[in-house]
């Protein structure tokens, strides 16, 4: 008795699938694209069509980069635990010193250089007879939220004796409606069917009519990691780190001001409400590094005032348009500052 009653179900959904297969085989040959940001997934990066070309969305660290991933334009072809760098070998060799960077995109790098790997090239030279391996985790347009998941889910299994944590950019800029910590996905599996659905045509016409029938919505804007939890994550990554018997060496982040205008896509894109507002806010989140690392006796790199005392001009070519990512210059000093503060931490060292 089951079989017919199946076969009836199946002929009586037949119709409906078949309309489906056609509207959505009709909105693909139209073109048609509606990609309508989730309630809890707006922010000014990654948009929602990087967040499926690019990353992968993550029920933990809300996106990941995909493993294997090609970006082109110079960058290398992305490792098979989704990272800049070769393979990452879990298994540690005796004698090994390991370093794991944490980052945003400053610590992905350029096309061209990314200061991990110079990183590794200075402690391997001040570390005769040791294998020196550094990994790059930056994730373009992590916070120091994502990086506290990160640095507990992955980066201790690479069982490193040294963190180095350099965030601050995203963690300031605006969002709509939720701070970082407030968007994790509770339910992992209705997070991949959501993602699954949203790439159907079919799904996103539904989505598109129904926002012209419900009113705009307004959310408040609010940073992606208020000042407060900034440094609750600061506190925390250095705090688990310890509990590991790793060194976390804390940095605050360089920026091109005072070389040229703040760019105005800032702006146009919802980073920030005006210019003037943020050299006094990424000057704060500065500060509270140096605050976290006085009160918790761990190092600090403060790469912002070593870039002012050399000369910010000399590490950003293109002020005009991007006061954030130092030139090649600006990642070699950044490694060689990291490399300092490492070895002055290291036992016997005359550090902490």
């Amino acid at each position: 008795m089951k079989r017919p009653r199946l076969l009836e179900l199946g002929f009586a959904l037949l119709p409906a699938l078949l309309l489906l297969a056609g509207a959505e085989l009709g909105l693909r040959a139209l073109g048609f694209r509606y990609q309508r940001l989730p309630g809890y997934m707006q922010f000014a990066y990654p948009s929602p069509a990087e967040l499926h070309q690019i990353f992968l969305p993550d029920p933990a660290l809300l996106w990941r980069m995909q493993p294997g991933y090609y970006f082109g334009q110079g960058y290398p072809k992305l490792n098979e635990q989704g990272f800049r760098g070769p393979d990452i070998p879990w298994a540690k060799t005796p004698g090994t010193f390991r370093v794991a960077c944490l980052g945003d995109s400053v610590t992905f790098g350029l096309p061209a250089a990314d200061y991990p790997s110079l990183l590794q090239r200075y402690l391997a030279a001040g570390l005769p007879g040791k294998q020196v391996q550094v990994f790059n985790l930056g994730v373009p347009g992590y916070s120091s939220w994502q990086g506290r998941q990160l640095l507990t889910r992955q980066a201790l299994e690479t069982r490193p004796d040294a963190v180095t944590v350099l965030f601050g950019w995203n963690d300031h800029w605006l969002v709509q409606g939720f701070s970082d910590h407030e968007q994790q996905a509770k339910n992992p599996g209705l997070f991949k069917l959501r993602d699954l659905l949203a790439r159907l045509r079919a799904y996103q016409a539904l989505n598109y009519l129904a926002s012209r029938l419900r009113p705009a919505e307004s959310r408040e804007l609010k940073l992606r990691v208020p000042e407060d939890r900034f440094r609750r994550n600061l506190l925390a990554m250095v705090r688990a780190g310890r509990e590991q018997g790793v060194t976390v060496v804390l940095c605050t982040a360089p920026a091109g001001f005072g070389l040229d205008s703040i760019p105005d896509f800032f702006t146009a894109l919802g980073f920030i409400r005006a210019n003037a507002d943020l050299e006094p806010l990424h000057r704060r989140y500065n500060q509270l590094v140096r605050e976290v690392g006085r009160e918790e006796n761990v190092p600090v790199a403060d790469l912002e005032t070593v870039f002012q005392e050399r000369g910010v001009e000399n590490f950003f070519d293109h002020p005009e348009k991007d006061i954030i990512h130092p030139n090649a210059r600006g990642l070699e000093l950044i490694a060689r500052t990291l490399a300092d503060a490492i070895a002055a931490s290291r036992p016997g060292a005359g550090g902490k």
